[in-house]
């Protein structure tokens, strides 16, 4: 997956929804060069609801503060009911950035996350959950 645009400006989420309605189901994310980097999905605006399931992520990772040091899923959603399930992060993340990054990152108080599966090695890995309501 190549996250940079023709003029080699990074992409900063490969998927960004502000849709009213939202479901992602049954697929994978997989980076294939740590050399192009990009947060996997953001759900942004006011949805009223959004349902992420079984979506694997294989590699992702970030090197800027732009994503809120989100790898995986980004939730900056209003007012909404958010549920993310069966999803799985293989080796996101890197020891080697320096930053704080997490797979899942809430800043909604309505999110259910269940039955989700954060699988790391020594040298790929990342936080899994950062709830941040404020």
């Amino acid at each position: 997956m190549n996250n940079y645009d023709n003029n080699n400006n990074k992409k900063w989420f490969v998927i960004t929804t502000f849709a009213l309605q939202t479901q992602l189901t049954d697929f994978k994310i997989e980076f294939t060069s740590v050399s192009n980097l990009a947060s996997a999905i953001e759900l942004s605006g006011s949805q009223s609801s959004a349902i992420i399931t079984n979506i694997y992520f294989i590699g992702a990772n970030c090197d800027n503060n732009q994503n809120a040091n989100t790898i995986g899923i980004l939730i900056r959603v209003e007012n909404s009911n958010v549920a993310i399930d069966n999803c799985t992060f293989e080796n996101c993340g890197s020891n080697s950035l320096g930053n704080q990054m997490v797979a899942i990152n809430v800043q909604n108080q309505n999110t259910n996350i269940n039955d989700c599966r954060f699988l790391n090695t020594d040298t790929m890995r990342c936080g899994a959950i950062l709830v941040e309501l404020g």
